[in-house]
C-alpha cells in the first residue's frame, strides 16, 4: 500500500497581506512568525535615527568597496575561516568595521 505525503501549497510567506493590515509574517529558523502591530508609529525620523541610518549606509558602501576588491576581499576571507561566530563573510566584514568607520 502506498503513502501519501501532504505537504502545503505554500512553503512560507513574509511580509504583509495587503496594504492595510497590521500583521507581518516572517520566517525565522525555518518556521513561520505572525506579528501584529496595534500602534503603529505615524511620525518622522528622529536625529539619532537619521544617523543611524547613515552610517548603516556608509559601512555597507564600505563592505561593498571591500568585497569589489580582490586583494582585499582574500584577506577578509582568511580571516572569516578562523572565526565561528558569524555564518556570512558579508556580517563578519560588517561587524569588524562598524566601529571604524564614522
Amino acid at each position: 500500500m502506498s503513502k501519501i505525503i501532504l505537504e502545503t501549497p505554500v512553503r512560507g510567506i513574509r511580509g504583509k497581506v495587503s496594504k492595510n493590515d497590521n500583521s507581518y509574517f516572517a520566517m525565522r529558523n525555518g518556521q513561520t512568525i505572525l506579528t501584529k502591530v496595534y500602534f503603529p508609529y505615524d511620525g518622522g525620523n528622529t536625529e539619532n535615527q537619521q544617523a543611524v541610518r547613515s552610517k548603516f549606509a556608509r559601512v555597507h558602501a564600505r563592505v561593498n568597496e571591500i568585497l569589489a576588491n580582490a586583494t582585499q576581499a582574500a584577506t577578509w576571507t582568511a580571516k572569516f575561516n578562523a572565526q565561528t561566530k558569524y555564518t556570512t563573510l558579508r556580517s563578519f566584514i560588517f561587524t569588524s568595521i562598524y566601529n571604524e568607520v564614522d
